[in-house]
This record gives structure tokens, C-alpha cells and sequence, in this order.
């Protein structure tokens, strides 16, 4: 996931934002069948690295515990999740990778 992060004065244009905007990749990386590695990047100073840990360890980590519990072993298909239009990027990864495991396991 790749977020772009960034704002701008009311009524004004994206190229006139007071501060840069700033892009902030997540990698999500499967361990075992119910963990995952999780890596996020932030500015290199102890300020933003405090503060995404805290954002992490306060939001992320525990909404994503909480899924994956509720979730449990079920097939994603199988529950039948609302999707939305911004979902589109990760279904559509989702439904690519389903496809090379199946052509896998026909080997």
C-alpha cells in the first residue's frame, strides 16, 4: 500500500500545498497462515519515529489484530465483503495472486 499524504488551502490547487507532500509506503509481508510483517516508513528523526509507532502500536495494529481474530481461518470470498471503489487496486491484486496460486498448484 502506498499512501499520499498531503493537503492544501481551501479552494487552492494541489501545486500550491504549503508543505510537501509526503508518500508513506506499508509493505505487508505473511509470516504463517494468521501473522504477517508489517513495514512502514516515516521521516528519519525520533519525533516522526515515535509518533508512527505510537500511530501503529494505537490504530493499526490493534483494528488489524482485531480482523484477523474475527476472521479467523474463513475464506475472504466466503464471508462476503462489501467492496468499495477504493478497494479496486487491492481486489484486483487479491484476484491476480489467486489466479498464479492456482496455475501453481496445476504444476
Amino acid at each position: 500500500m502506498l499512501l499520499h499524504i498531503g493537503f492544501t488551502l481551501t479552494g487552492r490547487p494541489r501545486e500550491e500545498a504549503p508543505v510537501p507532500q509526503m508518500v508513506n509506503p506499508h509493505i505487508i509481508t505473511p509470516e504463517t497462515q494468521a501473522s504477517s510483517h508489517y513495514f512502514y516508513t516515516c521521516n528519519p528523526d525520533a519525533e516522526s519515529e515515535e509518533l508512527a509507532r505510537r500511530v501503529f502500536d494505537d490504530e493499526d495494529r490493534p483494528v488489524l489484530e482485531d480482523i484477523q481474530q474475527h476472521m479467523g481461518e474463513q475464506d475472504f470470498w466466503s464471508m462476503k465483503p462489501l467492496i468499495l471503489a477504493a478497494d479496486a487496486g487491492g481486489i484486483r491484486a487479491r484476484r491476480r495472486l489467486m489466479q498464479l496460486r492456482r496455475r501453481e498448484a496445476e504444476v
